[in-house]
């Protein structure tokens, strides 16, 4: 399926930071991201890599660097685009307030 998707590392100025990484969309970037060879990290209220893994190899998922926070605290936001010196964001992270679901 991956192949009906095409993207080339050569795309990407450098890192990408994807927000919302732990999600079934977020997931599917990472995977697309990662399969092209782009360097890429992952934002989310936990390092939860159970949909991740479904998608990815345990050496691609491993290639991940994973920062845990809340979308809504920006200094967490900030501190995860400076370490991981993004280039660009896929921004897929809701806030809790927009969850239907409770608080994890």
């Amino acid at each position: 399926m991956l192949e009906h998707f095409p993207l080339s590392a050569s795309e990407f100025d450098g890192p990408v930071l994807v927000t919302g990484a732990g999600g079934c969309i977020g997931s599917w970037v990472l995977t697309l991201l990662t399969h092209a060879g782009v360097p890429v990290s992952a934002f989310d209220l936990k390092a939860d890599t159970r949909r991740p893994a479904l998608l990815m190899s345990e050496a691609d998922l491993n290639k991940v660097h994973w920062y845990e926070g809340d979308i809504a605290d920006t200094a967490a936001v900030k501190a995860a685009v400076q370490h991981s010196k993004a280039c660009a964001i896929i921004h897929l992270a809701v806030t809790t307030a927009q969850c239907p679901w409770p608080k994890a």
